[in-house]
């Protein structure tokens, strides 16, 4: 099993704890994605070993920043909340390599297996420094939903309550099944992290849409069986949702 503990207590960046939190959580993503095979190996051992045979001066924290850059190409929702491109990618650089290392042989050790909502929790811990609010189960259990149904989570669940759904429902999937809409960068984030913990890949990265107060009021939507509300925006009021998806079942959770 994964330490929570360490990865969160352990110390990448000397002097800005933003920094290091960030990168904790790139790296968590980025090793997550190299396991499923949906990344080229960077970071797992595998990948170090690679780099190093050839590129004798490689520090940890440039390999780091390399393996971030295939991240934010191929998956763009899990680096939503770096508002300052290329600033933020830069910082990366200024990791400690001797502390860096040790953070990635922790995550060699302990990531295989992991339960995907120890996971999502984790990387809500590092980006919110809070855990993040609980689905009451109850609520979504024995709906009646099957491979054809459509559900939609409107913000800012920031995918936990798709993720909650998709456990208690297999027949449902995040390509086929599920829409996320967002309001702020790290619901976005913390969306795409829901999605990929469900085996969402860069092809369903359209599953998550940014919307505003703007594109609120001229929503239309007909065909979900669910909608799922956790967090709104003060904007977002009950009695829209039920006028903007006539025939669907609303939770708020």
């Amino acid at each position: 099993m994964i330490n929570s503990h360490i990865i969160l207590e352990s110390t990448l960046h000397n002097h800005d704890v933003k920094t290091d939190k960030n990168a904790k959580f790139l790296i968590l993503a980025v090793r997550f994605l190299e396991e499923s095979s949906l990344l080229p190996a960077k970071l797992s051992r595998s990948g170090r070993d690679k780099f190093q045979t050839y590129m004798e001066n490689l520090r940890w924290a440039d390999l780091v920043e390399f393996a971030v850059r295939d991240l934010s190409q191929s998956y763009p929702h899990l680096t939503a909340f770096l508002s300052d491109y290329p600033s933020d990618f830069w910082q990366l650089r200024t990791l400690n390599d001797e502390s860096l290392f040790s953070f990635l042989k922790e995550l060699d050790n302990n990531l295989s297996d992991v339960d995907i909502d120890e996971l999502y929790s984790l990387g809500a811990r590092l980006l919110l420094n809070a855990e993040p609010k609980e689905i009451n189960v109850n609520q979504l259990s024995h709906l009646p939903l099957d491979r054809n149904s459509r559900v939609v989570e409107l913000p800012n669940g920031m995918g936990k309550p798709t993720m909650t759904l998709l456990s208690l429902y297999l027949e449902l999937t995040i390509s086929q099944s599920c829409q996320i809409f967002v309001s702020t960068d790290i619901a976005e984030t913390l969306a795409g992290w829901a999605a990929v913990l469900c085996g969402a890949t860069e092809d369903d990265n359209d599953r998550i849409v940014r919307i505003n107060e703007n594109g609120w009021r001229e929503l239309r939507w007909d065909t979900a069986d669910l909608v799922l509300v956790s967090n709104p925006p003060e904007w977002i009021k009950i009695d829209d949702i039920e006028r903007k998806f006539p025939p669907a079942q609303v939770i708020e959770l």
